[in-house]
């Protein structure tokens, strides 16, 4: 076990080196300058909100005292009550100190910070929010770091597995970092991606993955079972414009789902190009779905063609 020296405060260090009846208790010293350094209190969240390394080695290597020891009912009632017990000996508060930690120090695009954590926090799982906030802050260099670290060092890495980097760049459009993900290999099926794209509207994400797997054989063969999903998203929700797009480009494999999802919706336009150019046919679950939903023109609609719809 490596044990850390912290070192003490400038201004402790000035009051005790002149004073000869402290000279070789190094340990009254140390526990002096602690004591004064409110510094040290600070939860490393905070400290990685300030974006200081120092801080955070300091902040470290003041609870390495604390290493080996279980806090317990009586020693978090005593007087000498100190977070910094727990960032060392509880894991439940570790997990929590580690996942805000990390994401403040993906806000601030700090690779160095985000390896002293992955450093310090070996086995601990980075959280889902972590990797959409890379990709929100186009943070490349991080998002490889933690992809890499998870891959290469087994089950001792922080666990980044669930960051799920490539749905949140599909989600929120950033085409530049699914490119570069796709080049690194990070990205094997698509068909989800092109059900976030298009149920967020982002076609130019449809577009390329649309393109990129029918360069692919093995892919565009199942291309048409994806699309179904990606045509039933913006269908229920609304979204004329990539329904019409994946319509024209004939990127389509339509069900009665996404008719459901337009009559629910109440989106006339939606469901008659469903209807009519992609020929999905209505049936008892499309009339059941009209009556569970607000009153609407399509109601009124499949009532004047269809006999035996009541409303």
């Amino acid at each position: 076990m490596i044990h850390y020296q912290v070192a003490p405060m400038l201004a402790a260090a000035l009051l005790f080196e002149s004073k000869e009846a402290f000279v070789g208790l190094s340990r009254v010293f140390t526990a002096m300058s602690l004591y004064l350094d409110s510094a040290v209190e600070l939860p490393l969240r905070k400290a990685c909100r300030l974006g200081s390394l120092k801080l955070l080695d300091r902040i470290w290597d003041s609870s390495e005292a604390f290493v080996d020891k279980t806090p317990t009912t009586s020693e978090a009632s005593d007087k000498t009550f100190t977070l910094r017990k727990f960032i060392r000996t509880d894991k439940f508060y570790r997990q929590y100190q580690f996942a805000l930690s990390m994401e403040e120090a993906v806000k601030q695009k700090s690779l160095e910070m985000v390896k002293w954590l992955s450093a310090r926090f070996q086995g601990y799982t980075v959280p889902e929010e972590v990797g959409k906030i890379a990709v929100r802050e186009d943070s490349r260099d991080i998002i490889e770091f933690l992809l890499e670290i998870d891959i290469s060092s087994g089950g001792d890495a922080v666990q980044g597995d669930d960051l799920f980097v490539e749905h949140h760049a599909a989600a929120n459009g950033h085409l530049e970092v699914l490119q570069w993900l796709d080049q690194l290999r990070r990205i094997d099926g698509t068909g989800g991606l092109l059900t976030v794209a298009a149920n967020k509207r982002h076609i130019h994400i449809v577009r390329w993955v649309i393109e990129r797997d029918f360069r692919n054989s093995h892919n565009a063969n199942n291309l048409a079972c994806c699309t179904t999903g990606a045509m039933d998203a913006p269908a229920a929700n609304g979204h004329f414009r990539v329904v019409e797009w994946l319509h024209e480009h004939n990127a389509v494999g339509c069900t009665e789902d996404a008719l459901i999802g337009a009559a629910r919706k109440g989106a006339f336009e939606i469901f008659l190009i469903l209807h009519f150019q992609c020929n999905v046919q209505w049936s008892d679950a499309t009339q059941r779905a009209t009556r569970m939903s607000p009153p609407s023109a399509i109601r009124l609609w499949i009532a004047a063609r269809d006999p035996t719809f009541a409303d």
